[in-house]
C-alpha cells in the first residue's frame, strides 16, 4: 500500500520504531495487553514468557519499507519471504506464535501479516472483542470497565465482568460490527443518564464513585478531533460557491489543528490545557476566521433581520454549547448588543462567539 490504509502504521513508525516495539505496540491498541515486560524476560505479574513475545513480534520480522517512483518519494510497506527471529542472547529461532495461542502454520498460506491480520478478527483470538468493547465503552462513557484501556491484565480486573464477557460475545456474534457495538451501547439507558448527580455531599457533577458505577455520565474533554469538526460543521466560513473543506487525515489544516490541540493524556475525564492549546484556540487560524466579521457565514446569517437579540444569542449558545443561555447570561451578551445597529452587529457576535467558543464548557461533552 501507498502511505494511508491498513500499511500506514509501518510506513510511519519503520524508521524508528523497531520490530518489538510495533508488536508490543499493536498488542496494546488491538488486544489490550501489555507485553513489553516479556520482550527481555518472563512476564513477572502476567503469563507472558519471553518466547511468546517473540513470537508474536516474528509476525513484523518479514516486513521491508521501499522508496519507490519519482526521486523515491513513494513508500511501499512489502513483505518478505525471508527474516527470522531469534530469542535475545540465544540461538534460538523463534517460530511465529498468536498471543496466548497456537503457532502459526506456514501451510495457511499467505504473508505473516496477513495470518495475524486473519487472526486478530477470528473466533480463535479472545482478547480483540473485550479489548474493542472496552475501548468503545471508554470512549462513550469517559471510563472503561478497565482502566487503563490497555492494561487488560489479570492483575487489573474489570469493574462489571459479567457486563464486559456479555458485550464481547455479543461484538463477535454479531460479526465485530463496530457501528451496531456503537449503536447498541448508544441506547442504552446508562448512556443516556444525566451528568448531574446526587450524593451524600451533594455533588453536582460525577463523583469517583458514580464514575466507577456509572451511575451518572461522566463530564468528559472533547478530543482534539471533535473540537476541529465542531467548529469545521458549524463555523466554518465557506464561499458561496466552493463547500467547506473536507474532513479527513489528507486535510492538512486540520491534521495541524489537532497536532496542537492534542494533550498526552489517557482520561477523557481530566480537563488537561495548557498554554499551547489555550493560544491555539484563542488566536489560531480557525477561530480567528469563524468569529471573523468579514468571513464567518454563520455570523452573516444572524444579521438577517428577521431575528431578534434573544434569538441571536440563543443560536450562538445553541451552536456551541447545545443549551440555551441563562438569563444571567443572556442579560451579559445583551448589555454588549442592545446598542449596537443592526449594520454594525456582526463584529460583536463574533466577539461573543469566540468568548463562547474559548468557555471551558464549549470543549466538555456532559
Amino acid at each position: 500500500s501507498l502511505y494511508g490504509g491498513p500499511a500506514g502504521f509501518g510506513l510511519a513508525t519503520e524508521n524508528d520504531v523497531p520490530m518489538a516495539a510495533k508488536a508490543h505496540i499493536l498488542g496494546q491498541a488491538f488486544l489490550g495487553v501489555q507485553m513489553q515486560c516479556a520482550e527481555c524476560h518472563d512476564h513477572p505479574f502476567d503469563h507472558w514468557s519471553q518466547p511468546d513475545f517473540w513470537g508474536y513480534a516474528a509476525f513484523f520480522a518479514q516486513l521491508e519499507q521501499r522508496s519507490e517512483g519519482r526521486r523515491q518519494m513513494l513508500q511501499r510497506l512489502v513483505d518478505l519471504d525471508r527474516g527470522e527471529v531469534t530469542l535475545p542472547d540465544s540461538k534460538e529461532t523463534i517460530a511465529p506464535k498468536y498471543p496466548g495461542g497456537r503457532r502459526a502454520d506456514a501451510a495457511e498460506g499467505g504473508s505473516r501479516r496477513l495470518q495475524l491480520s486473519i487472526w486478530m478478527a477470528s473466533r480463535d483470538n479472545p482478547y480483540l472483542p473485550r479489548a474493542a468493547v472496552n475501548r468503545a465503552w471508554a470512549q462513550l462513557f469517559g471510563r472503561g470497565f478497565v482502566e487503563p484501556v490497555d492494561d487488560m491484565s489479570p492483575q487489573n480486573p474489570p469493574s462489571h465482568p459479567q457486563l464486559l464477557d456479555e458485550l464481547a460475545a455479543y461484538f463477535a456474534r454479531t460479526g465485530f460490527d463496530l457501528k451496531n457495538l456503537y449503536r447498541t451501547l448508544a441506547n442504552t439507558k446508562a448512556y443516556q443518564l444525566s451528568s448531574g448527580a446526587s450524593s451524600t455531599a451533594g455533588a453536582e457533577y460525577p463523583t469517583d464513585e458514580h464514575a466507577h458505577l456509572f451511575a451518572a455520565m461522566n463530564v468528559k474533554s472533547l478530543r482534539a478531533e471533535q473540537v476541529y469538526d465542531s467548529l469545521e460543521r458549524f463555523l466554518a466560513p465557506a464561499s458561496p460557491s466552493a463547500p467547506s473543506s473536507p474532513i479527513g487525515l489528507a486535510d492538512g489544516r486540520r491534521f495541524q489543528f489537532i497536532t496542537q490541540l492534542r494533550m498526552p493524556t489517557r482520561n477523557a475525564r481530566d480537563f488537561e490545557r495548557g498554554a499551547a492549546q489555550a493560544l491555539m484556540l484563542m488566536n489560531g487560524a480557525e477561530t480567528n476566521q469563524m468569529t471573523s466579521a468579514a468571513q464567518g457565514r454563520f455570523l452573516t446569517a444572524l444579521t438577517a433581520p428577521w431575528f431578534d437579540n434573544r434569538q441571536r444569542v440563543e443560536t450562538l449558545f445553541l451552536a456551541t454549547l447545545s443549551r440555551f443561555p441563562t438569563e444571567a447570561e443572556y442579560a451579559a451578551a445583551n448589555g454588549v448588543l442592545a446598542d449596537v445597529a443592526t449594520d454594525d452587529i456582526r463584529p460583536v457576535l463574533g466577539d461573543i462567539l469566540w468568548a463562547l467558543i474559548n468557555s471551558a464548557e464549549f470543549t466538555l461533552n456532559h
